[in-house]
Order: structure tokens, then C-alpha cells, then sequence
């Protein structure tokens, strides 16, 4: 703007600058300036190094938080009586009722040191990469396979190149695909974390058949995935995590059609069947997460509505990591 107006204009209008040099001069100096402006204003995604950090730090944080919190808790809990009737009492309406959400009361899962850790779902575990990768830099160990924009767990190594999926705008349709974004769990792996939390909603297309589902009518080909990735993970040794799904941000422009998504009776069904999953095998574990990430926006923001961050060091992808991940998958030191 500032060399057009300085240079173009009087050209085009037959004027001649004056003193050049300094003019030039001037408009080297006031771009580059502008230039300066441009890159400490413009947001830059945060390095893998920084969003590592962040992850620490914030963990950290959190356990302080917590440690503190709970100590105050149990000293302001009354005294408790020896008699079975007084102790059931204080014990339901005071400790679970205050942490039955708290990650540290939860079941948690030991792992031993340097472990190799698989990531599987769409694109909301996609998002979550490089917040994983920060937790995996501080405990130890490696991510041999990470989360594939609109990878439903349809497509598995059998069934990629027969499906396709439409998204909730029943006009944008994607597939099917050149390779399975879903590859069988071996032995070398020690963790399987599954984040399937939007495109398992999706309308898939089997293009052989010309049939199409849409969940849950897809849940017959999501227990037959499954149940193989369970079979895989106990055969492996390794654990096998799953995390409940929640619904978009409670804001009126994530909205999809007028219609929040996914649909909350859809939500219900998928979480209660992947909590059903975790009953029959003791190697596999559900985070519920849903309900707390939907309640608390501020410290789960999800600026699309539905993905977190994934490069930002104060997103909800590092919290997410922070609050659920570390202290719920515990990991041998080296």
C-alpha cells in the first residue's frame, strides 16, 4: 500500500520523485516496519517443543490444584462416626458427591516404562497429536500411529476401499480412501487411545452395495471394528482406552443444519456401548470425559465448535492432556 501510493502513483500520473534515494530509503524503512507489525501481531502456531512445555507445565499446575483442594476437603469433612449407618451417610453425601469427577479418584492405567502408544480416531484425535506428543516427551516413550481427519472406525484394513462418508451437510463427501487410516494394533504396542467422537456419526456408503448407514445404524460394523481392535490390543498385552464422546460447543453458531450435533440420543447410545466394550475385558478402560469437557468450555474451549486447538499452548488440547491423560495413564519411570 504505502509503495504504491510513494512510487506507482506518481509514475502513472507522469510525476517524477523527487530526491529518490531518501524516498526510497523512507519506503524501505516504513515497509519493513509494517513487516515487523504483520509477524508480532499475526498469530504463529506454537512449536512442538513449546506445546511439550505447556503440557508439563500445565500438568503441574493441575496437581497442585488438586493436592489442594482434596487436603482441604478432607479436613473440613466432619468426624465420622464408627456405627455403619452414620459412615454410609457421610461417605454418599460428601466424597463422592465432590469427586466422583475428579481424575485421581477414578481407575487408572499402569504402564510400564518407554511405552509405544497408538492413537486412533478422527479428526478430534488428529487435533490432540501434538498434546499427546508432549505427554509422551515427559513420561517417556513414542507414538508409533496418530488420529486421520474423518478415520471412522468403518474403515478398517478390510473395509477402507469399499466406503465413503458424507458429512452432517449431506453434500460433502469424502472417500473412499487410498489406504486404511486404521492398521491392525502387534506386539509392540503398550497403549491404544480411540477418539471417535465425530465422523462415527457420519453417513458411510458402501459402494459396492450402494447401501448407506447412519449411526446407529453403523453400530454393526463399528462392534465388528471394535471387537477386533479389542481382540488385537489383549493379544498385543496392550490397554486399550476409550474416551466418550461429547457434543459441540453450546453456542449458536455451532450449530449444523439448526440442529445441535451430534445428536444427543446418538451421544448416549455410543458412549454406554463403548462403556459396555470395557465391562467385558479388564485391559480395556473408558475416560468419561464428555460431560466435563462439555460443562466447562473455558478450560476445554473448542474454537470450531468441535476441535481443540491443536497448536496453541493455552487451548483446550493441552488441558484436555493435562486433566485426563496424566494422571489417569500412569507410566514406570525408566
Amino acid at each position: 500500500e504505502i509503495s504504491h501510493h510513494v512510487l506507482e502513483w506518481p509514475i502513472r500520473t507522469g510525476k517524477r520523485i523527487k530526491r529518490p534515494l531518501p524516498t526510497l530509503g523512507l519506503v524501505s524503512l516504513t515497509s519493513a516496519f509494517a513487516l515487523v507489525v504483520v509477524i508480532a501481531v499475526a498469530p504463529r502456531p506454537a512449536s512442538q517443543q513449546e506445546i511439550s512445555d505447556a503440557v508439563a507445565a500445565a500438568f503441574v499446575q493441575t496437581t497442585t490444584t488438586t493436592t489442594t483442594t482434596t487436603t482441604l476437603l478432607v479436613e473440613e469433612l466432619p468426624p465420622v462416626s464408627t456405627t455403619q449407618e452414620q459412615y454410609s451417610t457421610t461417605s454418599s453425601s460428601v466424597v463422592p458427591d465432590t469427586l466422583e469427577n475428579d481424575p485421581e479418584t477414578q481407575e487408572s492405567v499402569y504402564l510400564s516404562a518407554n511405552p509405544k502408544v497408538a492413537i486412533m480416531g478422527d479428526s478430534i484425535a488428529q487435533n490432540l497429536g501434538p498434546a499427546l506428543d508432549g505427554w509422551v516427551d515427559v513420561v517417556g516413550g513414542e507414538i508409533g500411529t496418530y488420529g486421520f481427519a474423518l478415520c471412522s472406525p468403518v474403515f478398517t484394513e478390510e473395509n477402507y476401499e469399499f466406503f465413503t462418508i458424507t458429512l452432517w451437510d449431506q453434500e460433502s463427501a469424502f472417500g473412499p480412501f487410498e489406504k486404511p487410516c486404521r492398521r491392525s494394533i502387534t506386539s509392540e504396542y503398550d497403549l491404544v487411545l480411540v477418539f471417535d467422537h465425530a465422523a462415527i456419526f457420519f453417513e458411510h456408503e458402501n459402494i459396492q452395495t450402494e447401501e448407506k448407514y447412519i449411526f446407529p445404524d453403523t453400530l454393526e460394523l463399528i462392534s465388528q471394528s471394535y471387537t477386533q481392535l479389542v481382540q488385537q490390543t489383549k493379544t498385543a498385552g496392550a490397554s486399550l482406552v476409550f474416551f466418550t464422546a461429547p457434543q459441540a460447543e453450546d453456542r449458536p453458531d455451532c450449530l449444523i443444519l439448526g440442529e445441535k450435533r451430534p445428536y444427543r440420543e446418538n451421544l448416549e447410545i455410543y458412549n454406554a456401548f463403548i462403556k459396555e466394550v470395557a465391562e467385558a475385558e479388564s485391559h480395556v478402560f473408558v475416560f468419561d470425559t464428555a460431560e466435563i469437557v462439555e460443562n466447562d468450555p473455558d478450560q476445554y474451549p473448542r474454537p470450531d465448535c468441535i476441535h481443540f486447538e491443536a497448536f496453541d499452548v493455552e487451548g483446550g488440547a493441552i488441558n484436555f492432556v493435562a486433566d485426563f491423560v496424566f494422571p489417569r495413564i500412569l507410566v514406570e519411570s525408566p
